[in-house]
């Protein structure tokens, strides 16, 4: 069973959250800004196993993981993004499968 703790910091925890991923991609935070302390915040409450008595966030270890591999996936998008926008990319569409698919 994963321990539940009441969040008494969210922008500490929402830093955290970006620093784990930003680290795990191997970029700087300073250089990308992609995804927001305010995003994470968001996607922190969404995700929340509620609130307790003291209108805290309620979370755990699964509610952690899923909200780092959503803004892991948000960065990875931006980044796609940013490089096709850049030219670094191309990209067509694939009537056959229905995807994007990018060169």
């Amino acid at each position: 069973m994963n321990k539940i703790v009441a969040i008494k910091d969210m922008e500490g925890v929402c830093k955290k959250i970006r620093n784990k991923v930003y680290k795990y991609l191997e970029i700087k935070v300073s250089d990308y800004e992609y995804v927001t302390l305010k995003q994470i915040s968001s996607l922190v409450k969404k995700n929340s196993l509620g609130l307790n008595e003291d209108d805290r966030y309620l979370i755990d270890q699964e509610v952690l993981s899923n909200v780092s591999y959503i803004v892991e996936q948000m960065v990875v998008g931006f980044m796609l993004a940013q490089d096709l926008a850049n030219g670094e990319m191309d990209c067509y569409w694939d009537d056959k499968s229905n995807d994007l698919m990018i060169l």
